[in-house]
Order: C-alpha cells, then structure tokens, then sequence
C-alpha cells in the first residue's frame, strides 16, 4: 500500500478518499492511518484550534452514520470546543491522566455506555456522587447512551448517528 506521504492528497477531501480507496486493499493499514490522522488532527489542536475544528467539521460532513457497532471500541479525546480558557485545563488534566477508554456499544439494543479506567471509580464519586459506575474486566463502565441515526441538528442534510444520554 502507497503511504499517504507517497500519494497526492488534497485536504481532507483528498485524504478521505484516498483513505476509503487504501481500505479495500488493506483494510489494517487504512484504519491505523485513520486513527493517525485523527490523533494529528488532536495535536494540531493543541496549537491552531480552529484550523482542527475546521478539518474535523469538513471530515463530519463527508462521513455517514455508522452501522452494526457492537461491542467495545477505543475512544481518543481529539479535542474540547468549549471555550478557549477550560480547553486548555482539559487539555493540560487530560495530557497527565486519561481515565476515558471509549465506548461500548450494544447494536441489536441500540444502547451503550462509556469505558473508563479502574482509576476512574474514586474521582467519579467525587464529580458525580449519586451517578453509580459498575465494575468491568478493564475497569469501570458509565454514562449510559441510547444510539440513533437522525439528521444532524448542525447540518440536517447529514444523517449522523446519535449518541444520546437523556435518560
């Protein structure tokens, strides 16, 4: 498989499409380079916020609702949009611990929850006292979510797939 560093690509549009095309002849090589552009996209962050919110948002808007998630996944923090000033206390906080590990996801019941580390149980009852987490094999689960695809509510031209924890 041509690396990315050998093959033209123009934007995130470029990258994407050369990505989808990379996936049918090397489906492990193509994910690892997903998974190397997202964690670049969370570095640029880190130094031009906007560019990478920018990229991310292009990226969104090209992508489909995901389909038949099951089971666990890895989860990276790329970036917080809250307001300058709290993104980087996250960003500093998170940088020296990162209890977040993903999510879990049950297809068939279209539900699922979050994936923490073990080191998560004692700051969880100091943040949320009367939220309960439950043991794992790997450490702690929480923050129960419902999954749906509907329009998305920033771009209803995009059918995005909802993670919703209201109930």
């Amino acid at each position: 498989m041509a690396s990315e560093r050998d093959t033209v690509t123009t934007g995130v549009a470029g990258k994407l499409e050369w990505l989808r095309d990379s996936v049918k002849a090397h489906p492990e090589g193509a994910a690892d380079s997903a998974w190397a552009w997202i964690g670049d996209l969370s570095r640029k962050a880190k130094t031009d916020a906007s560019a990478a919110d920018s990229d991310l948002n292009e990226l969104f808007r090209l992508g489909t609702a995901p389909t038949g998630l099951n089971g666990p996944t890895e989860g990276m923090l790329v970036m917080t949009t809250t307001n300058p000033a709290f993104d980087a206390v996250v960003r500093a906080i998170t940088a020296l611990w990162m209890p977040w590990q993903g999510k879990r996801f049950d297809n068939q019941a279209a539900t699922g929850d979050n994936r923490l580390t073990r080191s998560t149980g004692l700051v969880g009852k100091l943040l949320w006292p009367l939220y309960s987490m439950r043991d794992a094999a790997e450490g702690k689960l929480a923050f129960d979510f419902k999954t749906y695809v509907e329009a998305g509510k920033e771009d209803p031209d995009v059918d995005v797939m909802v993670i919703d924890y209201a109930d």
